[in-house]
């Protein structure tokens, strides 16, 4: 779920404003609430933003920018342990300008002939590699920091689905706050989907475009049974199936939905309907007009 988000104009830096952002991020947490840690890319590798999450002793894995410097050091480590085909990792103590002591830093290494579709910087000292760095506080071995800092693909999915299915992407308003605003309702709208999915679909991975043709978007049409009005959707065998459980566990949670709408108190309101009468024209078509264009 979305926690918190800023609107910021494009030419921002991804570390400026870093800290006031985390203070308003943590005093929208429940109370009691523990995080396991922060976990950030490489635009947020700055020696004020690991010495804030130091001192607000939260552990984090945060990726590191490879510079001439550590590219020297990444060149000449040693003791690399393969771990998966083509993945070596090792861990080094790293200390750069402006830090007042050196802190842990774990690499992985890529074998392109292995992964032909690995990323990372490549090396002109150490040909056929790409190399990985992530500078850290967690206190575990050096396989586990970086599986739980490769994890980080899960929340690009969620971009991803923002982006695509919510439409956080490529609007702009007049008005800075005006697109602010409409950004922000997205977030909100996408954290109420997200707790629908969680406690209602037995399949909470499912997109908003998945979800809106087989289940929001329903075809049907309103129809009677005797005296009693009846809503007739376009569902057949499993598809109906699926439908009738979803309401079931929607019932569950009392969820007021169209499913549980009294359409008899509706009907009460609007009245009677009025029979239908055939409109006439007060003048008729002109000659060079067809009569089918005039019908009613």
């Amino acid at each position: 779920m979305v926690a918190h988000a800023w609107l910021r104009s494009g030419n921002t830096g991804s570390a400026r404003g870093v800290r006031s952002f985390l203070d308003e991020a943590l005093t929208r947490l429940p109370p009691g609430y523990r995080l396991y840690a922060v976990r950030a890319d490489s635009g947020f590798f700055e020696a004020a933003v690991l010495s804030d999450l130091e001192h607000r002793q939260l552990p984090y894995a945060v990726a590191v920018r490879v510079t001439k410097p550590l590219r020297r050091q990444l060149a000449g480590a040693k003791g690399w342990t393969e771990f998966a085909p083509g993945l070596e990792v090792s861990e080094l103590m790293y200390e750069t300008y402006g830090w007042q002591a050196p802190r842990r830093v774990v690499t992985v290494r890529e074998r392109i002939a292995e992964r032909p579709q690995a990323r990372g910087r490549k090396l002109i000292e150490v040909p056929g590699y790409t190399f990985h760095a992530v500078v850290t506080t967690l206190e575990l071995d050096a396989v586990e920091v970086w599986r739980f800092y490769n994890s980080r693909a899960e929340s690009e999915n969620r971009l991803k689905e923002l982006k695509e299915d919510f439409g956080a992407d490529g609007f702009c308003l007049q008005s800075f706050y005006g697109t602010e605003a409409v950004f922000r309702l997205i977030c909100c709208l996408y954290n109420l989907l997200a707790e629908f999915k969680r406690d209602l679909l037995p399949v909470p991975t499912q997109r908003l475009h998945t979800l809106r043709h087989e289940l929001l978007v329903v075809g049907g049409i309103l129809g009677a049974k005797g005296r009693t009005p009846v809503l007739r959707l376009g569902l057949r065998g499993r598809w109906r199936d699926r439908f009738a459980a979803l309401l079931a566990r929607i019932s569950v949670h009392a969820i007021s939905t169209v499913a549980q709408f009294d359409l008899h108190a509706l009907a009460q309101q609007l009245g009677p309907p009025r029979p239908w009468k055939v409109r006439h024209r007060r003048h008729p078509p002109t000659a060079h007009a067809p009569a089918a264009a005039f019908s009613y």
